[in-house]
């Protein structure tokens, strides 16, 4: 089934936008031993700009445009066609998108991929395709968590067989996210400086964060608000901002391809959001040695841990949010000691290299396993 040489995997997202699950599939992608693995991309839908990144590398196999309406009923047919070309031992659905995994089992099945892994990186917000990827459990070898919260919710909630559910956490790269100097942006002598870092989309909440620098400011308690990314709800937060006279103390920066040194600018990040997995903006702002503040939905507690490396508070609530912040933007040693706790939470369990080391050992382990059953 497999031969003498590398393992080929083949990555299966719907598109690769900028996102939390699309910069750890991609991540991944890059970082699978070549040794051991020959990884290739199929894009459903369009690129993306990660997907364009890829693609522009040369390094990596990269497929797109599968899926040219929201119901195209040949979608299936094109993957199946893409996947005999490229012959992959494994199969692995990335990231959010329920699309992918409908057609991505369906076709694996259809031209015998051997080992067909689901990372469904969603919980807590309704994927309309789940009724139908329940029924397609029988042809996936395994479900992917990222945390154990996930893990728990996808058995209970999404009603996967639990024997086919394994936790690999997401991670960061600590060389690149890493405490430093601070740079351009803010003396210390001027006001804490709190980021946000997400798409601009109605899950995210950004609104309530513009509440929140309102009740703040009200309070006296100065601070100065960066809101790092684009999206739907652009228009909309810069009318609430101006609406609420905030233009001299929040700041809208839009996509940044920077954000690792713009970490370095910053006091504390928060984030809003309505649901959430595990965000990948917390775990960089923690592998930067920055404290948080964040809406205890979804998984955020398997990665933030109340009083230690930051807070959590529930969420939509602005008082109790307001409060949070501003005990640390009041406290820096406060905010030195938790920076310091939350940057050796990601060096133990949420690095790169210990997310690539357990996909390598979980896509070995479950071809081996499939060749044995065959024989």
């Amino acid at each position: 089934m497999r031969g003498n040489g590398p393992i080929r995997v083949t990555f299966l997202f719907t598109t690769l936008e900028v996102g939390g699950a699309e910069r750890v599939g991609c991540e991944l992608v890059r970082r699978l031993d070549r040794k051991k693995f020959q990884p290739s991309v199929v894009c459903l839908k369009h690129l993306g700009p990660f997907g364009t990144e890829l693609a522009a590398s040369g390094a990596v196999h990269v497929t797109a445009g599968l899926k040219r309406s929201r119901y195209d009923p040949f979608a299936g047919q094109r993957l199946a066609e893409a996947l005999r070309s490229l012959r992959p031992h494994v199969l692995c659905m990335f990231g959010s998108g329920g699309d992918r995994s409908f057609w991505g089992r369906l076709a694996a099945a259809w031209v015998g991929v051997p080992v067909r892994v689901c990372c469904p990186h969603s919980m807590g917000n309704y994927e309309p395709w789940e009724p139908y990827n329940r029924l397609l459990s029988s042809l996936t070898d395994c479900f992917v968590a990222i945390s154990e919260r996930h893990r728990q919710y996808l058995i209970r909630e999404a009603h996967l067989p639990a024997s086919k559910v394994v936790v690999i956490e997401n991670g960061v790269d600590i060389e690149r996210f890493s405490p430093g100097v601070r740079t351009s942006g803010s003396e210390p002598a001027g006001p804490v400086r709190v980021g946000l870092v997400a798409a601009l989309r109605p899950e995210k909440n950004v609104a309530m964060l513009l509440r929140v620098a309102k009740r703040l400011r009200e309070t006296g308690v100065p601070a100065q608000f960066v809101i790092v990314g684009d999206g739907p709800e652009r228009t909309r937060l810069h009318r609430l901002a101006k609406e609420a006279a905030l233009e001299e103390c929040v700041q809208f920066l839009g996509f940044r391809a920077d954000v690792a040194e713009l970490y370095r600018t910053l006091d504390i990040v928060v984030l809003t959001s309505r649901f959430e997995v595990l965000p990948c903006s917390l775990m960089e702002a923690m592998a930067s040695g920055l404290p948080v503040v964040a809406t205890n939905v979804g998984a955020v507690a398997d990665l933030v841990e109340d009083g230690k490396t930051g807070f959590l508070t529930p969420p939509n609530d602005v008082d109790a949010f307001s409060s949070r912040l501003a005990q640390l933007i009041q406290d820096e040693s406060l905010r030195q000691r938790m920076g310091r706790q939350a940057r050796k939470r990601i060096e133990s369990r949420f690095t790169v290299e210990r997310m690539t080391k357990r996909f390598e050992r979980l896509f070995e382990d479950l071809l081996d396993r499939r060749t044995a059953s065959t024989g």
